[in-house]
C-alpha cells in the first residue's frame, strides 16, 4: 500500500479514539447507601452533644498533656507493623485501580517477523515485516467505566481501612500508656506503704523488747510487710511488661523500649480533657468514622460491579488496526510499496449462554445486598460504641469521685491510728488494719482513675478521633 494511503489510514485510526472517549462513561453515579437504621437526634447516655472540635479530636492524645506520650505516638505512626501493613494494602488497591484505568485505554504494540519458504524445484521466498498494532474495546454502554469506578471505590475503602487501623493503633497505644501510668502510680504507693510498714516493724520490735507488745504483734506486722513486698515485686514485673507492650506498639523490640524509667506524670491534662469533652450529634459519625466510610465505599463498589455485570451482556465493539512495513529484503522495507495498514472492527453480542449472565447478575445482587447489610451493621456498631463508651465514662467518673473520698478518709484514719498506736491507745492489729485499708483504698482509686482515662480514650475512638476526617459526609 502506498505511503500516501497509509497516512490516510493513520488519520482514520485516530477517529475511534474520539468515539471511544465519548462512550466511556459510567452514567448515573452510584447512590449513597440507603441505611435502614434511623439515626437518633442525640446521644441517650450523655448531654454533651455540642459540636466537637475536629482538630482537637483528630489529635486527642495531645489533650492528655504528656510530652512522652506525644513522642511515642509520633514514633508509632511511622514504625508500627499493623499500620505499615495497612499502608501496603492501600498501595495495592491504588495499583489495582491504575491497572483498571489502563484497561480502558487503547493498547499499542510493536512487532516484527521474518519468514522464509523453500519449495522443491523452485526458488525460495522471504518476507520481512515490522508493524505497530493497536486494539481498543469500545465502552459503548459503560461496563468498563463501571469497572474503573468500582476499582476507585475499592481504593477509597482501602484508604478508610488505613484510617481505621490508625484509630485502633492510637487507642491501643493510649490504653497501654494509661495502664503503664496506673501501674507506675501503684508501684510508688506500694513502696510508700512498704516503708511505712518497715517503720511499724521497727517500732513493734522495740515494743516487744520493752515488753509493750507480744511476739504475735510482731509476726502480724511481718506478715503484712512481706505480703506488701510480694505485691511490689509483682508490680515491678507488670511495669516492665507495660514498657514492653508500648515498645512493640511503637515498632520496637520489647527490650529496646526508650521510655523514661519514671514518668508517672498522672496525665496532667486528663481533668481538662474531661471537662472539654464534646460528642457532637450522632449524624456526625457518618463523616468522622472511617469504618463507615469504608462500608459506604464497599456499597458503591458492589453497585458498580452489578452495573458492570449487567452491561457486559450488551453488544461489544472492538477496533483493531496496524501500520507497518513488509518486504522481501531489509532494503525493500524502505521502499514506498512496503507500507501496509489495516483497520478492522468486530462486534460481539452474547445471545445464548445457558443462564451464565443471569447467574452473574444474581451474584452481584446478593453482593450488593450483603454490602448494604454490612453498612447497616457498621452504623449500628458505631452508635453502640459511642453509647457504651459514654455510659462507661460516666460510671467511671462517678466511681473515681467516690473512691477518691474513700481513699482520703482511709489515709486520714491511718494517720490517726499511727498516733493512737504510739500513745498506746490501740493495738498493733488495729494499726495494721488501718494501713491495709489505706493502701487498698488508694490503689482502688488509682484503678478508677485509670478506668476514667481509658473510657475517655474509648469515647474519643468511638467518635472517630485520631484522623483528619473529611469536612462532609458525601465525599
Amino acid at each position: 500500500m502506498p505511503l500516501s494511503t497509509s497516512r490516510c489510514l493513520r488519520a482514520a485510526l485516530g477517529a475511534p479514539v474520539l468515539l471511544l472517549a465519548a462512550c466511556a462513561s459510567v452514567g448515573t453515579p452510584p447512590p449513597a447507601p440507603d441505611a435502614t437504621v434511623a439515626l437518633p437526634s442525640r446521644w441517650a447516655a450523655s448531654d454533651l452533644s455540642r459540636p466537637a472540635d475536629d482538630a482537637a479530636l483528630a489529635r486527642w492524645w495531645q489533650l492528655l498533656g504528656s510530652r512522652d506520650l506525644d513522642a511515642l505516638v509520633e514514633r508509632a505512626l511511622t514504625r508500627n507493623t499493623s499500620l505499615r501493613s495497612a499502608q501496603a494494602a492501600l498501595r495495592q488497591a491504588r495499583a489495582l485501580r491504575a491497572a483498571s484505568e489502563a484497561s480502558a485505554r487503547p493498547s499499542l504494540a510493536l512487532g516484527g517477523s521474518a519468514q522464509g519458504q523453500q519449495t522443491d524445484g523452485a526458488g525460495g521466498s522471504h518476507t520481512l515485516s515490522l508493524a505497530f498494532s493497536a486494539s481498543w474495546e469500545a465502552d459503548l454502554w459503560g461496563a468498563t467505566a463501571a469497572s474503573v469506578a468500582a476499582a476507585r471505590a475499592d481504593e477509597r475503602t482501602a484508604e478508610a481501612d488505613l484510617a481505621s487501623t490508625r484509630l485502633a493503633l492510637l487507642a491501643e497505644l493510649g490504653l497501654a500508656w494509661t495502664q503503664w501510668q496506673a501501674d507506675l502510680t501503684r508501684q510508688r504507693i506500694t513502696r510508700q506503704s512498704l516503708r511505712s510498714l518497715e517503720e511499724t516493724q521497727d517500732l513493734t520490735r522495740w515494743n516487744v523488747q520493752a515488753g509493750l507488745a507480744s511476739a504475735l504483734d510482731l509476726q502480724q506486722v511481718v506478715q503484712t510487710l512481706e505480703s506488701t513486698r510480694a505485691s511490689l515485686l509483682a508490680l515491678n514485673a507488670q511495669v516492665t511488661q507495660d514498657r514492653h507492650a508500648l515498645a512493640v506498639l511503637a515498632g520496637d523490640p520489647p527490650a529496646a523500649a526508650t521510655l523514661p524509667d519514671n514518668s508517672a506524670d498522672g496525665l496532667p491534662g486528663l481533668d481538662q480533657a474531661l471537662a472539654g469533652l464534646a460528642t457532637g450529634l450522632p449524624a456526625d459519625l457518618l463523616r468522622r468514622r472511617p469504618d463507615l466510610h469504608a462500608a459506604e465505599s464497599s456499597v458503591q463498589a458492589a453497585w458498580l460491579r452489578r452495573r458492570q455485570a449487567e452491561r457486559a451482556a450488551w453488544p461489544g465493539l472492538t477496533l483493531n488496526g496496524s501500520l507497518g512495513l513488509q518486504a522481501a529484503t531489509l532494503a525493500g522495507l524502505g521502499q514506498p510499496g512496503a507500507a501496509l495498514a489495516t483497520l478492522a472492527a468486530s462486534v460481539n453480542w452474547p445471545l445464548l449462554d445457558g443462564g451464565r449472565q443471569a447467574a452473574q447478575l444474581e451474584q452481584q445482587d446478593a453482593a450488593l445486598d450483603a454490602a448494604r447489610a454490612a453498612y447497616d451493621a457498621a452504623l449500628l456498631a458505631a452508635l453502640k460504641d459511642v453509647e457504651d463508651s459514654l455510659a462507661a465514662l460516666q460510671g467511671a467518673t462517678d466511681r473515681q469521685t467516690a473512691l477518691r473520698r474513700a481513699s482520703e478518709a482511709a489515709l486520714q484514719a491511718m494517720r490517726l491510728s499511727q498516733v493512737r498506736r504510739q500513745a498506746g491507745l490501740i493495738d498493733t492489729a488495729a494499726l495494721l488494719d488501718a494501713q491495709r485499708t489505706a493502701l487498698s483504698s488508694e490503689l482502688a482509686w488509682v484503678t478508677a482513675r485509670a478506668d476514667q482515662a481509658s473510657n475517655l480514650i474509648r469515647t474519643w475512638k468511638a467518635l472517630g478521633g485520631g484522623w483528619d476526617a473529611p469536612a462532609r459526609a458525601d465525599r
